[in-house]
C-alpha cells in the first residue's frame, strides 16, 4: 500500500499535476477570504453561487469528455488516482486554512468540504485496496508458474494441475547453467583490453537465443567490484543500450549521447543544452548509411564544429576519470540496415572515445546478410570496425538438457520408471539444440500438453516425440500425418521383416532425408526400425496384442489421435480398463467386487461387451501380480457371467479367455481355491469350462509370460474331464433318451471325454444298441470328440477292450 501512495505522491508532485493542486488553493481561499459567494454584481444577488454551479457543470462535462473516470477499470496506478489523491489533499490543505480563519468559513461550506474529502479517500481507498490485492494475486500466480531453468536443474518442483502449465522463464539471467567458462574467460579477456586512444571493439556473436545476453550479465556480475569499470547504461535504466528501440536515426544518436552523458553523470546544461545536442543528431543523422562519413559533416558548417567539440569535451573528460567505459548494444543485428550501418561507421568515427570498449551483440550470419546488402560496404568493412570476436558455440550441454526436461517431468507427476520410455525423445531434443531459448521454448511449448495429461492419455513419450517434430520439423510432421498406410503396422510379421522393396526403399529415403530425426522415427514405427536393420527382430509373436494396451502411434487404431490429440471412443476403452487395473492393484481382495461393479457392470450393455472382448489384454501377470487377486477376479467373472447373465452366450469366449488368461498363472493353492469354487456351484457349465481348457491348451499357451501357465493348463484340463464325467454320471439318460431332441445330443456330446467315453458307450448299446436312437446321432455329430477320447485312454481291461471294438466298428 505505501509503494502506491509513494507513487501516487510521485505522480502528484509532477509540474502539471502539482500546478493545477496550487492552483485550486490559492483560487478557493481566494473565493472565501474575498467571500465572493455571497457578493452581488449589481441587482443580481446569487451571482457568486451561479458561477459555482457554472463551474461544477464545467467540471463534470470535463470529467465526461477526458473520459478520466473509465481509468477506474484499469488495476493499476492511473491519471484517476492521482485525481482523488490530489483531491484529497486539496480539501485537507484548504481545511487547515479555514481552521485559521474560522469566522470567514459557513458550515455549509466546512461540511461540503468534508463530505468532498471523505467521498475521495473512500473511492482512493478501494482503488487502492483493488490494486494491491491484484498485485498480490498476480505475484503469486507468476511464483507459481514461472519457473528459474536452475531451479529444474537441481530437482522437479511442487506442482498441481490448478496451476496450469509450468513456465519456464525466458528472460536472460546472470548465471550461466552450462558453464560455458571458455567463452566466458575469452569475453572477459576481450573487455578487459582497452586503448587510451581509440575505442576498442569487441563482437559477441550468437545465434538468437544462444544465451549472449546470460553471459553478459554474469561477467557484469564480475565486474560489479571493481571501481575502475564503469558500464554504460541506457538514461533512467539499469539496462544495456538497445537500437531496436529506436525508429528513426536521429533517435538513435541522440540516444547514444544521452547514454553516454548520462551514464558519465553529466548534464546537458553543463556541456551542451538539449536543444544543441538534437541539432548535433541530425547533422550526424544526415551522413549517408553508405560512402564516407567525413564530408557531409565537414559541409555542415558551424553544425560539424559542434559535433568535433563534444566529441573532443567528451574524450577529454572520459581521460580525466581514469575508468574504463564499456557499452553493450543489445540486439545489434535486429535493428534496421541503414541502423546497423550507421552505427557501425559511428562508432568508429565520431564516437570513438577513448578507454572505450563496445561489445556487440549479434548474430554472425545475420550481420554479414546485411553488410552484403548495402552498397560500398561489404564483409571486410566489420573487419575494420571490430577489433576482436567472441563466438558461442552451436551446441549446449546435452546432459544439463535432459535432466532439466527429466525433472519438469517429474514435476508433471511422472515417475522415475516411467522416465525411461521418455529417454529417445529427450535425447533427441537435447542433441539438436543450438541455444538456450531453444530448450526453454521447447519445454515451455511441447511439454506444456502435460498440465492436460488426463485428459489425452495416449502414449506421453510419443505425444511428446509427434509434438516436438511438429514444432521443430512442420514438414516432417506433415510427411507421417500424410502416409499412415506406410508407416502403421496391421499385423504381426511387419514387426520383424519388409516383404515389399518399394516400401522398404520409401522408409530409407524418409530416414537419410531427416538424419537428425532417425532415432526417433525408429522409435516410433517399427517399419522404419526394420528398414534402417533388416536383420533385426523388433517384437516376439505374442505380444502383438499387447502393444495395444501401450497406444502406439505405429498401430491402425491409434494412428489418428496423435494428430488430433484426442481421445476417440476406443482410447477411452482403453484407458478405462487400464483404470481398472489400476484399482484393482490398489485395492485389497475384499474390494474386488466394489471394483468390477464401479468399472466394469456400472455401464449400459454395448459399452459392458466392447470392455469384456479387450480385457484380455490388460490382465497377465505383468498387470495384476497378485495370485489371490487374480483367482478372485476369476470368480467374480463367472458369477457376473452365470449369475447375473451381465452378457449373453454369445460372449463366452471372451469370458473363458480372460478366466483362462487370469488362472493361467496363479500359484496352484490358488488354482484349487478356483476349481473349488467350480466344482461346487458351477460344474455343470461344461461349454465355459470346455473354452477355458481350450484356450489355456491351446491358442493362449502363446500368451503365457511364466511356468505357471503350461502347468496349470494341464491342470484344467484334467480338472475338465472330471466335471464331465461327474456330469455325465448325474444325467438322467433314461429321461434324455426318450426325449431325443438337439439339446439331449448336446448335453451327452459336452461330456464326451477319455473318462467317460467307456461309460456313454455302455449306456449306448444298453439303449438301442449303436444302430438307432439318440447315441447314434451324439456318436456323429461328435465323431471327433469320440476319436480323441479313445485316444486319451487306450482300453484296460476286457470289457473296455470289448467296447472299444463295437465303437471301431460302428466307426
Amino acid at each position: 500500500m505505501w509503494k502506491i501512495i509513494k507513487e501516487l505522491t510521485f505522480r502528484l508532485l509532477k509540474p502539471l499535476a502539482f500546478s493545477y493542486l496550487i492552483l485550486g488553493i490559492f483560487l478557493i481561499q481566494l473565493v472565501i477570504a474575498n467571500n465572493w459567494i455571497n457578493t452581488s454584481i449589481g441587482s443580481y444577488s446569487g451571482f457568486g453561487i451561479l458561477v459555482s454551479l457554472l463551474v461544477f457543470v464545467t467540471g463534470i462535462d470535463w470529467l465526461g469528455n477526458t473520459g478520466i473516470y473509465y481509468f477506474r477499470k484499469i488495476n493499476i496506478i492511473t491519471p484517476w488516482d492521482v485525481l482523488l489523491y490530489g483531491i484529497v489533499w486539496e480539501v485537507l490543505i484548504n481545511l487547515a486554512c479555514f481552521k485559521l480563519h474560522d469566522s470567514l468559513i459557513s458550515p455549509i461550506i466546512f461540511f461540503l468540504f468534508i463530505g468532498v474529502g471523505a467521498m475521495s479517500s473512500i473511492l482512493l481507498g478501494l482503488r487502492i485496496y483493488k490494486i494491491c490485492k491484484l498485485n498480490d494475486n498476480d505475484k503469486d500466480k507468476d511464483e507459481a508458474q514461472l519457473v528459474d531453468l536452475r531451479d529444474l536443474n537441481k530437482a522437479k518442483i511442487t506442482w498441481s494441475k490448478d496451476n496450469g502449465a509450468i513456465i519456464i522463464d525466458e528472460r536472460a539471467v546472470d548465471y550461466d547453467l552450462f558453464n560455458r567458462d571458455t567463452v566466458q574467460k575469452q569475453l572477459k579477456d576481450a573487455i578487459s583490453h582497452f586503448s587510451a586512444k581509440h575505442s576498442y571493439v569487441v563482437g559477441f556473436v550468437g545465434k538468437w537465443g544462444s544465451g549472449k545476453t546470460t553471459l553478459l550479465k554474469k561477467l557484469k556480475k564480475d565486474f560489479s567490484k571493481s571501481k575502475d569499470t564503469v558500464f554504460i547504461h541506457a538514461p533512467n535504466t539499469t539496462e544495456d543500450f538497445d537500437l531496436w528501440l529506436f525508429g528513426s536515426k536521429e533517435e538513435m544518436i541522440k540516444g547514444i549521447y544521452d547514454t553516454f552523458l548520462n551514464s558519465m553523470g553529466i548534464k546537458f546544461n553543463s556541456l551542451k543544452n538539449s536543444k544543441m545536442l538534437e541539432g548535433i543528431s541530425k547533422v550526424v543523422a544526415g551522413i549517408p548509411s553508405t560512402g564516407p562519413i567525413i564530408s557531409p559533416l565537414i559541409s555542415g558548417g558551424d553544425s560539424y564544429n559542434d559535433v568535433t567539440l563534444l566529441k573532443e569535451r567528451l574524450s577529454e573528460y572520459i581521460k580525466s576519470t581514469h575508468k574504463h567505459y564499456i557499452m553493450c548494444i543489445e540486439n545489434l543485428d535486429r535493428a534496421s540496415n541503414d541502423q546497423i550501418i550507421l552505427f557501425l561507421k559511428l562508432i568508429s568515427t565520431i564516437f570513438d572515445f577513448p578507454s572505450v570498449t563496445y561489445i556487440l551483440l549479434y548474430d554472425d550470419e545475420r550481420l554479414n546478410k546485411v553488410l552484403e546488402s548495402a552498397k560500398d560496404v561489404n564483409k571486410t568493412y566489420k573487419e575494420k570496425v571490430i577489433n576482436q570476436e567472441v563466438k558461442i558455440p552451436l551446441m549446449i550441454n546435452p546432459s544439463v538438457s535432459i535432466r532439466c526436461m527429466q525433472n519438469l517431468l517429474l514435476s508433471y507427476g511422472f515417475s522415475e520408471k516411467e522416465l525411461e520410455n521418455f529417454y529417445v525423445v529427450l535425447n533427441t531434443v537435447a542433441q539438436n539444440l543450438s541455444n538456450v531459448r531453444e530448450l526453454k521454448v521447447i519445454m515451455n511449448s511441447e511439454f506444456s500438453i502435460f498440465a492436460i495429461k488426463d485428459k489425452i492419455r495416449l502414449n506421453y513419450p510419443q505425444i511428446l516425440a509427434i509434438q516436438y517434430i511438429f514444432h521443430m520439423k512442420p514438414d516432417l510432421y506433415e510427411k507421417i500425418r500424410e502416409n499412415r498406410d506406410l508407416l502403421v503396422v496391421t499385423k504381426e510379421s511387419e514387426f520383424n521383416n519388409i516383404n515389399d522393396e518399394a516400401t522398404e526403399s520409401r522408409l530409407k529415403d524418409l530416414v537419410a532425408e531427416y538424419p537428425a530425426y532417425k532415432g526417433l522415427l525408429k522409435d516410433l514405427f517399427p517399419k522404419v526400425k526394420i528398414a534402417t536393420a533388416p536383420n533385426q527382430i523388433v517384437r516376439d509373436y505374442h505380444l502383438m496384442v499387447s502393444e495395444t494396451k501401450r497406444k502406439l502411434i505405429c498401430l491402425p487404431q491409434y494412428f489418428n489421435n496423435y494428430f488430433m490429440l484426442i481421445e476417440d471412443d476406443y482410447t477411452e476403452l482403453i484407458n478405462l480398463l487400464s483404470d481398472f487395473i489400476k484399482e484393482v492393484n490398489k485395492n485389497n481382495v475384499e474390494n474386488l467386487y466394489t471394483v468390477w461393479s464401479k468399472f466394469i457392470l456400472n455401464h449400459d450393455q454395448t459399452e459392458k461387451n466392447r470392455l469384456i472382448e479387450q480385457m484380455n489384454i490388460f490382465i497377465t501377470k505383468e498387470d495384476i501380480l497378485s495370485s489371490e487377486k487374480r483367482e478372485k477376479l476369476s470368480e467374480i467373472i463367472v458369477k457376473s457371467f452365470i449369475d447375473k447373465r451381465e452378457w449373453s452366450k454369445y460372449y463366452e469366449f471372451a469370458i473363458a479367455r480372460c478366466i483362462a488368461i487370469l488362472i493361467g498363472e496363479i500359484f496352484i493353492k490358488d488354482l484349487d481355491t478356483f476349481k473349488n469354487f467350480i466344482a461346487n456351484k458351477y460344474y455343470h457349465e461344461l461349454s465355459l469350462i470346455e473354452q477355458i481348457s481350450s484356450y489355456m491348451n491351446g491358442e493362449g499357451r502363446l500368451g503365457g509370460t511364466s511356468n505357471e501357465f503350461l502347468k496349470n493348463g494341464e491342470i484344467i484340463k484334467s480338472f475338465y474331464n472330471g466335471i464331465q464325467r461327474k456330469c455325465y454320471k448325474e444325467l438322467d439318460i433314461n429321461r434324455l433318451i426318450n426325449s431325443n431332441s438337439p439339446e439331449t445330443i448336446e448335453l451327452i456330446g459336452r461330456c464326451i471325454s477319455p473318462y467317460t467315453v467307456y461309460d456313454i458307450m455302455k449306456d449306448a448299446i444298453n439303449n438301442k444298441g449303436i444302430v438307432d436312437g439318440v447315441f447314434v446321432d451324439v456318436f456323429k455329430k461328435y465323431s471327433t470328440e469320440m476319436k480323441a477320447a479313445f485316444n486319451g485312454k487306450k482300453p484296460e481291461n476286457s470289457a473296455e477292450e470289448a467296447l472299444y471294438k463295437i465303437y471301431k466298428k460302428f466307426d
